[in-house]
């Protein structure tokens, strides 16, 4: 089941001041390489200063491997922004 999800218009973030946070628009890669550097396998995801979103690790690790097509789209996906990432992982789950 997918749990990281992401909305827009904003929602409430669980996560204290000074835990580390993601932007939506940075790369899968990164925030994989950072959760694990920092074990947080749950990261609040920021759009500015509003929370738009949370995403766990095993989802990206999901997205990642979903209906592999070859090394080519596993590197295509590691550089999807987190945004785009949470946007496809939902649509996944809605299947």
């Amino acid at each position: 089941m997918i749990k990281s999800k992401i909305d827009a218009n904003g929602m409430k973030s669980a996560f204290a001041e000074g835990e580390i946070k993601l932007q939506a628009d940075q790369m899968v890669i990164t925030a994989l390489e950072l959760m694990l550097r920092e074990r947080a396998f749950t990261l609040a995801v920021f759009d500015g200063g509003r929370c738009v979103g949370e995403v766990y690790f095993k989802d990206l690790v999901q997205f990642l491997a979903r209906d592999m097509g070859g090394t080519e789209l596993f590197m295509h996906r590691l550089h999807y922004t987190i945004e785009s990432a949470l946007i496809v992982l939902m649509k996944m789950s809605s299947q």
